[in-house]
Order: C-alpha cells, then sequence, then structure tokens
C-alpha cells in the first residue's frame, strides 16, 4: 500500500487561486489532482535544488554578443570544444553556472629571467 503524508500549508489567496485554475484547466475536477501537480511540483524543485548543489551541476558556457557558442561542464571540455569549432575564446563571454571561487596559492614566487 502507498504510503501518503499530510502536510497543511499556507498560501497567499491569489497564488491559490492560480494554482486551482491551472489544475482544473489541465486536469479537470478530479479527485486528487491537486495533490498530484503540488506532489509533482515539490519533487521536480527538490531534484532542481539537488542538482544545483551538486559540483557536478556547474555548467560553463561560451557567448559571443548575445550567441551561445558552446558549453560544457568544466572549462578543460569548453577549451577543447571551442578549439574544435575554430573559436578565439579571447572575443567571447564564459560564464558559470554558479559562482567559482578563486584558488589561494601560498609560498615563495620565483619570476623567469
Amino acid at each position: 500500500m502507498l504510503s501518503m503524508g499530510t502536510l497543511t500549508i499556507v498560501l497567499k489567496d491569489e497564488t491559490e487561486e492560480m494554482l486551482r485554475r491551472i489544475v482544473e484547466q489541465l486536469y479537470g475536477s478530479s479527485r486528487g489532482s491537486l495533490s498530484e501537480v503540488i506532489d509533482k511540483a515539490i519533487r521536480s524543485y527538490i531534484a532542481r535544488l539537488e542538482a544545483s548543489s551538486s559540483p557536478k551541476s556547474v555548467v560553463f558556457r561560451a557567448f559571443k554578443g548575445d550567441k551561445l557558442i558552446s558549453e560544457a561542464n568544466d572549462l578543460d571540455d569548453l577549451a577543447r570544444a571551442l578549439k574544435e569549432r575554430g573559436v578565439d575564446p579571447r572575443g567571447l563571454r564564459i560564464v558559470s553556472s554558479q559562482v567559482v571561487r578563486p584558488v589561494a596559492r601560498a609560498g615563495v614566487r620565483a619570476r623567469r629571467q
């Protein structure tokens, strides 16, 4: 048997009206349709949160103006993809889906002569 929990939530009146109207339009007034839509929405939201907190979910995108040129999961893959396409990365804007923290390096620096 399927186990189900019960949540009591408070929504703004406007939000509730929009939700009920959309559920009615898409699924009709059948019993359980509102619960089903809310369950799917919560599962989708949780999956998105989990994906964004995962270190593998970082995506680097290369843009030239507003046009997406390429995207990859790490900068090395992005560089390879751009090289394969013959695109010079110096004219591109590289954007990360997450904040990239700079690597702190310690130690003595020596200059080559």
